[in-house]
């Protein structure tokens, strides 16, 4: 079952970690912490991630088994890396790079970086859906559209990767050119909030350890940003560029829990893409009403257009919850009682070790290999026991 506690903790532990990251490296750089304040940015994201996913006691095998690992154990960290390339070779100021004694363009290390996320966002949708029965036996050797009812055919496998691809590089491109304004800071604040809603989301459509693994990357992002808020009141124009790796990873973090909770859970697909565009409502404050407001009045119409959004999708699958997985929760709850008061009084110790994700079983259906269609009640009953 959900822990509340659990998630709180881990929500605190990865705000301080990576508001701690960012104001160390303020202390440490002093005068030159502008040219540092991407990486730093960067870096407050991952150390946070990674606390979070401590606490939560995620588990860190190699290799991984299923989507939730895939993405904590090769995406993140990809991404990471990633932004810290694109912060080193071509952030805040322009780099210099000199080859065979001649002086390239002062944009080469931004073309560089710019090559490198794109082959990032091309192969993020390939990692999630690796060894799953959308992709069939392809990951066996097989043919696309083999060995599963459920399996896509080379057009749907085409159109599926082509338009998460296009996805995340129209939103991410979006994002950051509006965080070239004013108030850059709300941009990861409300990225933040969208994962976090997706989480949410993730959880009441019954996959609940997918859904905890937005905690750590929104509290990560919430901390970062509120560390460069504190710190644009000492360095002049700390937010407006800085934060663009925040930006890439919150994107990148946002599109692979969608994927996971559509794919490996029952997020429905409009659900799903309802999210995946909310962050671009961050746009409002460009309107003609409101674009010569001044920052902290585009900050709140930014967040107060989102949460409507997000209040409207959580309303929604909090209906769909009530209606469709609180029955199967009770019956579940039901039938562990049942079984521990027959185990406790017959003085014998239960059959159920009470460790559900250890179930190779639950592994698979929470990665999708069992078919969505046609499922009995008692399947479903089972996915959810696993789940929880």
């Amino acid at each position: 079952m959900p822990d509340p506690i659990s998630y709180l903790k881990a929500s605190i532990a990865a705000v301080v970690a990576s508001a701690m990251i960012v104001l160390v490296f303020r202390l440490i750089m002093r005068k030159s912490m502008h040219s540092v304040a991407a990486v730093s940015c960067v870096l407050a994201v991952g150390v946070g991630i990674v606390t979070g996913c401590r606490v939560l006691q995620f588990s860190w095998t190699w290799p991984p088994a299923n989507a939730l690992n895939r993405f904590l154990l090769i995406v993140l960290p990809a991404t990471v890396i990633l932004e810290l390339l694109a912060a080193i070779l071509g952030g805040g100021e322009a780099v210099n790079v000199r080859i065979l004694g001649y002086s390239a363009p002062k944009r080469c290390g931004s073309l560089c970086a710019l090559g490198f996320r794109l082959a990032l966002y091309a192969s993020v949708g390939r990692i999630l859906l690796h060894d799953s029965v959308y992709l069939g036996d392809v990951s066996r050797g097989g043919d696309l559209g083999s060995g599963h009812p459920d399996a896509w055919n080379f057009a749907q496998t085409v159109a599926v990767f082509g338009g998460s691809f296009a996805g995340l590089i129209a939103i991410w491109g979006l994002l950051c050119r509006l965080s070239e304004r004013a108030a850059a800071g709300s941009i990861t604040l409300s990225l933040a909030m969208v994962i976090q809603g997706t989480g949410l989301a993730t959880m009441m459509a019954g996959y609940i350890k997918g859904g905890s693994a937005a905690i750590p990357l929104a509290a990560a992002l919430v901390g970062a940003t509120f560390a460069s808020q504190l710190l644009a009141k000492v360095v002049d124009g700390f937010d407006k560029k800085y934060l663009r790796g925040t930006i890439g990873i919150g994107v990148i973090g946002l599109c692979s829990l969608l994927c996971i909770g559509h794919y490996f859970g029952q997020l429905t697909g409009l659900r799903a893409i309802v999210l995946f565009l909310t962050p671009l409502l961050c746009w409002i404050s460009e309107l003609p009403g409101l674009r010569a407001r001044p920052a902290w009045q585009k900050s709140a119409a930014r967040m107060i257009a989102v949460t409507i959004v997000l209040s409207a999708v959580l309303f929604v699958a909090k209906q769909d919850f009530d209606r469709e997985m609180a029955p199967l929760l009770r019956s579940v709850s039901s039938s562990d009682t049942e079984r521990s008061l027959t185990a406790a009084s017959s003085s014998k110790p239960s059959a159920d070790p009470g460790v559900p994700f250890a179930s190779k079983s639950g592994e698979k259906v929470a990665d999708g290999r069992m078919s969505r269609t046609g499922r009995s009640r008692v399947v479903q009953t089972n996915t959810v026991k696993q789940r929880i």
